[in-house]
């Protein structure tokens, strides 16, 4: 490895930049694969099921076609119009194609917006929990973060009245993010309401951010653009990445007013040029319903899904049916520390974990006896597991419900009590007693050394949530 000759002044902004850690631990789960280990990942916000093949064949013509030159900095002409007539349809609001940017995934509007219209000084409020990128954006352009939060008495919604305590002269920018990650909190027609009536007169842009708005198991998803006032003063974020697992596309857009746009526009130019055409021209195929499934999702999901109807499976049941691969007594889960999201649901770990271990324990014994019910009923799946038990660590309170699952699965499961994160030492050693799977938050120290202590021995390295890092020390995570 090559490093410069002398000492590396990097400029001071660079220290206001921070990281997210969950794709830290990516990187190193992609070198275990590569030497044969096999990894659950739950480190990403991403569907863990490949990009559907009418999708794929839309690039793929592209590319044979020859679209594979630069193309408009704000986005495709076509799918700039589709884009506009989709969100006019979903949210009944008016876009002109001209007030659409299209860009290399969603990412690159959280801070071109940000450097847009904040200067040094001005406020930006955000969630807490909430995506990191939020907080490091608004630090590097030397705006000050602050940050509110999202009561689980709202079931992870907007306090509204906090939000306006929180507004001064210095405010300048809003941050919504909904279905919410990490949480799965979808906010509700009447917070908006009441937000938007609140937030009239103000000279506030709002940052909508919407990514995961197909992705809702329960009532509606909801736009602040839809109330009267706020449509020209919101800038709503979205994409292909979440509804239509193209992570690895990188296709994102932004609809705003067109002063906001011409503003993103040019710092895209200057910083990227454009989104791949080719996954443009994919992306203009994603809203289409497959012709046939073929055994896609059956194939990839590792569970059949006997209710599709032909032909015309939606993504946002794919994502559904996923929620449901575990008992979902509601009542019971409203009981106890864990609440059932109404959207994506990362919080939903000891389901997915179960899940994906269900999947690979079925490659690995397809002639185990297990019982498939229909899902969507109570108790979708049950499995009779004759295999050494599966061993996992846990760094925080999981909570009883995602606990009391894995346990029923046949998971030998140590869960670390103490409200402060544990120490370096006792991870290793976790890991070096043979650990089969670690469960950690954001704020644990996971590193190259722990992964080389475990010598090859852990199947699982799962961060319980995205955004977690955000939250204040001494406080717990509630799931």
């Amino acid at each position: 490895m090559i490093t410069t000759p002398v000492k590396l002044r990097l400029a001071e902004r660079m220290s206001r930049l921070g990281t997210e850690s969950a794709f830290e631990v990516l990187v190193r789960a992609r070198e275990l694969e590569a030497r044969g280990q096999e990894i659950i990942h739950l480190e990403i916000g991403e569907p863990d099921f490949p990009t559907a093949p009418h999708i794929v064949q839309a690039a793929v013509r592209a590319l044979g076609e020859g679209w594979t030159h630069y193309g408009p900095p704000a986005g495709l002409p076509p799918l700039r119009e589709a884009i506009a007539q989709e969100v006019a349809k979903r949210r009944g609001i008016r876009v002109d194609p001209a007030e659409v940017v299209v860009t290399p995934g969603a990412k690159p509007i959280m801070f071109f917006v940000i450097l847009a219209l904040i200067e040094r000084d001005d406020e930006v409020l955000y969630p807490n929990p909430g995506f990191p990128i939020y907080d490091s954006m608004i630090q590097f352009v030397r705006g000050r973060p602050v940050a509110y939060s999202l009561p689980e008495k709202f079931d992870f919604g907007l306090d509204v009245h906090e939000i306006l305590s929180k507004i001064n002269e210095r405010t300048r920018l809003l941050i919504l993010n909904s279905p919410h990650n990490p949480t799965g909190g979808v906010l509700t027609r009447s917070q908006l309401a009441a937000l938007a009536e609140s937030l009239a007169g103000r000279d506030i842009f709002v940052l909508s951010d919407e990514i995961y708005s197909r992705l809702i198991f329960e009532g509606e998803h909801v736009s602040l653009a839809q109330f009267p006032g706020m449509r020209e003063r919101t800038i709503i974020l979205d994409g292909f990445s979440k509804a239509y697992a193209m992570t690895g596309w990188r296709l994102g857009w932004l609809v705003a007013p067109a002063d906001v746009t011409a503003a993103t526009r040019k710092i895209h130019q200057y910083a990227i040029m454009s989104a791949p055409t080719m996954a443009q021209y994919a992306g203009l195929e994603a809203p289409s319903p497959p012709p046939s499934h073929g055994g896609w999702l059956e194939r990839d999901l590792g569970f059949p899904m006997p209710d599709a109807p032909r032909g015309l499976l939606r993504f946002s049941e794919h994502h559904r049916q996923r929620a449901q691969i575990a008992p979902t007594r509601r009542g019971a889960a409203r009981r106890s520390r864990s609440r059932v999201p109404r959207g994506h649901g990362l919080w939903q770990l000891g389901r997915r974990v179960s899940a994906l271990l269900l999947r690979q324990f079925r490659r690995e014994h397809p002639q185990s006896p297990r019982e498939n019910r229909r899902l969507g009923e109570e108790e979708p799946l049950t499995v009779f597991m004759a295999k050494p038990r599966f061993r996992v660590f846990a760094t925080c309170d999981i909570g009883k419900e995602a606990l009391d699952l894995l346990r029923q699965r046949g998971y030998e499961v140590e869960v670390y009590e103490p409200l402060e994160p544990p120490p370096k030492k006792l991870i290793l050693d976790k890991v070096r007693s043979g650990v089969d799977g670690l469960i950690t938050t954001l704020r644990d120290q996971i590193d190259a050394e722990v992964f080389e202590a475990a010598r090859g021995t852990l199947k699982v390295v799962a961060q319980d949530a995205v955004g977690f890092d955000n939250i204040n020390r001494g406080t717990r995570p509630t799931f």
